[in-house]
């Protein structure tokens, strides 16, 4: 072994170096070159210390919001027993699914949750995980420009931090009717081997991105009838 991390290894086998994940089976990530192999290793490393801050600061905020709604359903406990009112307290509301229209005002566009789909914006752009966790469709803001030339750039973008990342040629397509340019590819990002499609929608004063992740083992028919919706269902709105 070359280098041994928490989470990854990077080894050599004769003329080949490799990197794989410790806890995962699966065939390693081979390398001509050691400096190839050696920057996706520590690009991996810092992409799973990030994760595991995240999680650990997703866990901290749950924490702390069940502590608080803790002590609010104490405290109104405590108000109701202590009242001579009859009135029942108010019923706590059901949290909304994520499934149906949704609108992103920041970054003018809407389209349709599939059922059972979660989302999460953040300011222009919203990302939707599947029921499983493994499939992703971001929609945001593309760079102002041709549409072409607006393409290269996300594609460039998306791109930047993944390893091993190969493109297909792009092509021309239509989304609800819209002119815009989709690139297919494979790629090894923290999850592992993805496929991923990155699409630019011309919607004449703007440009919009859309981009879907996918484990590259998984069938196409066992995730595009949803993708799909939200492709057909994609529209801009006024800002």
């Amino acid at each position: 072994m070359l280098e041994t991390g928490r989470r990854y290894v990077l080894g050599r086998r004769g003329d080949t170096y490799y990197v794989w994940q410790r806890r995962r089976r699966g065939e390693p990530t081979e390398h001509a070159w050691e400096d190839n192999a050696r920057q996706e290793f520590l690009w991996l490393e810092r992409q799973a210390q990030a994760r595991r801050r995240r999680r650990w600061l997703r866990f901290l905020v749950v924490l702390g919001a069940v502590f608080a709604y803790a002590v609010a359903v104490a405290a109104v406990l405590f108000l109701t027993r202590s009242s001579t009112s009859t009135e029942a307290p108010p019923a706590t509301p059901r949290a909304a699914t994520a499934a149906g229209p949704h609108v992103n005002e920041d970054g003018s566009f809407g389209f349709t949750v599939p059922e059972g789909w979660t989302i999460d914006v953040d300011g222009a752009r919203t990302e939707v995980t599947s029921p499983s966790g493994t499939v992703t469709v971001a929609v945001g803001p593309a760079p102002e420009g041709p549409v072409r030339e607006a393409s290269q750039e996300t594609l460039d973008d998306l791109t930047a931090g993944w390893a091993t990342a190969r493109t297909e040629a792009p092509r021309e397509r239509t989304v609800s009717g819209l002119p815009a340019i989709a690139v297919g590819g494979t790629a090894t990002d923290v999850t592992g081997p993805i496929r991923f499609l990155s699409i630019v929608v011309d919607a004449g004063d703007r440009n919009h991105a859309i981009e879907v992740a996918v484990p590259r083992a998984w069938d196409a028919a066992t995730f595009m009838p949803d993708v799909e919706e939200i492709l057909a269902s994609f529209a801009p709105i006024e800002p």
